[in-house]
């Protein structure tokens, strides 16, 4: 497959590695409608441009922070989502997450002492 400049959109290896994704997950996002390319080659290879890769950072972003696809979408598609109010819920997830795994470390501490 020739190789593609960015003017032209990226090819989703490319994406993969700017990303940090496996290019079955950009497959799969596709396959669900949650992440579509905007362009395909002649030959019909997915194509991604800028405002693709936005999404698709956002994606990754909100993937990262332990959201579920279906909330990913409703966050990034649904004009009623509180989106801040969402990630709020999502930060005291994660802080009492935090707080466990502290506990567990300083049980871990005193078990090696």
């Amino acid at each position: 497959m020739p190789d593609t400049t960015d003017a032209e959109g990226l090819t989703v290896g490319q994406v993969s590695a700017r990303l940090d994704v496996t290019v079955r997950a950009l497959h799969h996002w596709d396959e669900i409608g949650l992440a579509r390319p905007s362009l395909r080659t002649p030959a019909g290879y997915r194509l991604y441009t800028v405002p693709d890769l936005e999404r698709l950072h956002r994606i990754v972003v909100y993937r990262e922070l332990g959201l579920g696809l279906d909330k990913i979408r409703s966050v990034l598609d649904d004009s009623a989502t509180d989106v801040p109010a969402a990630l709020r819920a999502q930060r005291a997830q994660i802080a009492a997450r935090i707080d466990r795994l502290r506990q567990l470390a300083a049980g871990l501490d005193r078990m090696i002492d």
